[in-house]
């Protein structure tokens, strides 16, 4: 059953003007059309409230500046070797407050259920299985524009550059994902 399903998958790839092929594109290009409006609202919306995208990316790039980052592993790099229970390094600042806050706007308090569950979470833990009433959004167009600028500007190079100077370890890889990571909410109470 499998191979003939690839093998009709394949015959009707084959046609130039197969009309799943045909759906598929104007899907994607819709999806990408309503994204860009959505970022242009979310943009728009931002600015209106004091938070401008063309602020946040100066400010990380400033923040995230080379010479910045080395002054930061100069002055840290012994204390992240010597904690315990492991090495680690707890950097205040990092990020300025405006970039923050403007993270903050996106992640707005009324939208944030008493369960946990925000409305637009993949992924939610509503009752106690060892964990429960938390959520994430692990999918970038689910997020704002300041915060996609944040996670960028943490998956870049000069940042990862940065902790492999701090660390000691070497090679270091942003993922091209954020299973895991993201924006993740907590309802009061949760574990």
């Amino acid at each position: 059953m499998l191979v003939g399903l690839a093998s009709a998958t394949a015959a009707a790839s084959a046609s130039a003007d197969h009309p799943l092929q045909l759906e598929a594109a104007i899907d994607a290009g819709i999806a990408y059309a309503q994204r860009k409006a959505k970022l242009r609202v979310m943009i728009t919306q931002a600015a209106a409230a004091g938070f401008n995208i063309s602020a946040t990316k100066a400010a990380l790039l400033a923040a995230l500046a080379p010479e910045r980052l080395d002054a930061i592993v100069q002055a840290r790099v012994r204390s992240y070797a010597a904690a315990h229970p492991y090495p680690h390094a707890m950097i205040d600042g990092i990020l300025p407050d405006s970039v923050l806050k403007a993270v903050a706007y996106e992640q707005k308090e009324d939208e944030k259920p008493r369960s946990g569950c925000h409305p637009k979470a993949p992924f939610c833990i509503p009752h106690n299985i060892g964990i429960h009433r938390r959520s994430g959004i692990d999918r970038e167009f689910l997020m704002g524009p300041h915060t996609i600028a944040v996670f960028r500007a943490l998956k870049s190079q000069t940042y990862l550059t940065f902790l492999e100077k701090l660390s000691g370890i070497s090679g270091l890889i942003a993922p091209d994902h954020y299973g895991g990571a993201g924006v993740h909410f907590a309802a009061s109470g949760a574990r």
